[in-house]
């Protein structure tokens, strides 16, 4: 990742962004919401991912993604391996979806968001019906997709005003 072409400034805006998500993962517990055993997040940490797409690329913002999924596995006490497999499900689909649309409009970071949250949702319920073989789970999906519209927005927005404020 740190190639050659990588300037000193590439190397700590992505230290920096790294930072700022991992803090961002860990205040989301405070804004989450209990809802009948599952706890809805708005995705707080997704806003560094989106502004890193514009100003590092998409392929640092991958490692980045990864990067802090694996850090904060390693300071939430409640993890295991199931626990890891779901968060790591909706980073790779969330991951999928928003590079698809970002090549398919560059320009629109909402909606590039909505579908980063709303996949990152179902790539976590793929995981658990992986692990627990129970279809009922499956009613959860329109709740999934639901919060995930509104969680993408909200980080959408945010993540808008960001870059457009400091895009690099």
């Amino acid at each position: 990742m740190f190639s050659k072409t990588m300037t000193v400034r590439k190397v700590t805006l992505f230290s920096l962004l790294l930072s700022i998500g991992l803090i961002l993962h860990f205040l989301e517990y405070y804004v989450s919401i209990p809802f009948f055993g599952f706890v809805l997040k708005p995705g707080l940490s997704n806003i560094v991912v989106l502004f890193s797409i514009y100003s590092l690329g998409f392929k640092e913002s991958i490692v980045l993604a990864i990067t802090r999924g694996l850090i904060s596995a390693f300071f939430e006490p409640s993890n295991n391996i199931v626990s890891i497999s779901i968060s790591f499900g909706g980073i790779t689909l969330s991951l999928l979806a928003m590079f698809l649309f970002y090549k398919l409009n560059k320009d629109n970071i909402l909606l590039i968001s909505i579908f980063g949250a709303i996949f990152h949702n179902i790539g976590q319920l793929i995981v658990v019906l992986f692990f627990v073989d129970i279809e009922y789970l499956l009613y959860y999906l329109p709740l999934l997709i639901t919060s995930g519209f509104f969680g993408g927005y909200i980080t959408g927005w945010i993540a808008k005003l960001t870059v457009k404020k400091l895009y690099l």
